[in-house]
């Protein structure tokens, strides 16, 4: 097998739509399957062309990996797909290798991948290549979506985000909010910008808490498509649900929480689904006391890099 590896270009991109759509019915790795929405998410400020590598075999892309990161760490995180025809060949390994050269010669001296706790041939792949567990999210799903109660505590307002207004609350409140949380880069009002002129986006997505210092705490839900037990769903991915530090323990989770999904069920969405470290025991209590219950574990796996 003659096997050529290249950085990506961005005629490429409907390759790699194809590549996720053939992937997607057995990884269930939640990757974009539409050419259009892949090239508007990877546009975004801070994708490198560079930093993702193809693999290409008879002619055809059959498998890719990108590394990115995180800013003002050592870690560098990576993802990637090689297409279920193509697998047991050691495409993934001869990817790996490349990008973990790359990423080691760009001084990273960590490298993360997470990966589903019931994907056996990528948990078997990664402890192949000398990664090991260093990290657990669990995934929390909610079906039907329904709405808690809530109460905002006086001086506080929730609205929705507003162009052109709100890009650098956004990156604000998120590098705040996240600063101790593992696995989590900075953002900016660019990257931000980028986003919400996504294909889609509408400004009820986000939800923002303001008082009288200004935007405190935000929620935002993103809408996809899973396949669940056999079952193709729209889902209300809930992300980026964060409240200031100083504004902590009065509400304003749960406050920000409900009205991202009562937006859900404004778009008829009957599942919503959320990612949560699992050392994050006062965020795992809010969710499940709005009804989420654990679906499955994200492993986060990490290599070191020898110099």
């Amino acid at each position: 097998m003659h096997l050529h590896i290249r950085p990506l270009a961005w005629n490429d991109i409907e390759a790699i739509a194809r590549l996720h759509r053939a992937s997607e019915p057995i990884d269930h790795g939640g990757r974009i399957r539409d050419a259009i929405a892949l090239l508007q998410r990877w546009r975004r400020p801070g994708f490198v062309l560079e930093h993702c590598l193809v693999a290409e075999a008879a002619g055809a892309i059959v498998g890719y990996v990108y590394r990115s990161h995180l800013e003002g760490t050592e870690v560098c995180q990576i993802d990637g797909v090689v297409h279920p025809a193509w697998r047991r060949r050691g495409i993934g390994r001869r990817l790996l290798e490349r990008i973990a050269g790359d990423a080691r010669l760009a001084g990273a001296r960590l490298l993360d991948v997470r990966v589903r706790e019931d994907e056996a041939a990528a948990v078997a792949f990664c402890q192949a290549t000398g990664f090991r567990v260093v990290r657990v999210w669990h995934r929390m799903w909610l079906e039907p979506v329904q709405v808690p109660p809530f109460a905002l505590p006086p001086g506080y307002g929730l609205r929705s985000f507003r162009p052109r207004h709100d890009e650098a609350a956004y990156a604000s409140i998120v590098n705040q909010a996240f600063a101790e949380h593992w696995g989590m880069g900075r953002t900016s009002a660019e990257h931000v910008a980028a986003m919400v002129r996504e294909p889609g986006f509408e400004p009820a997505d986000i939800v923002v808490a303001t008082c009288e210092a200004g935007v405190v705490g935000l929620c935002r839900v993103r809408f996809v498509e899973r396949e669940v037990g056999g079952r193709c769903l729209g889902v209300g991915h809930i992300g980026s649900l964060g409240v200031l530090p100083a504004h902590r323990g009065r509400g304003l989770g749960r406050a920000l929480l409900a009205t991202s999904l009562r937006r859900c069920r404004q778009r008829h969405i009957r599942a919503a689904e959320l990612d949560v470290d699992e050392g994050n025991e006062p965020a795992i209590r809010l969710y499940r006391a709005c009804g989420f219950e654990n679906l499955f574990r994200i492993l986060w796996y990490r290599r070191e890099l020898k110099r």
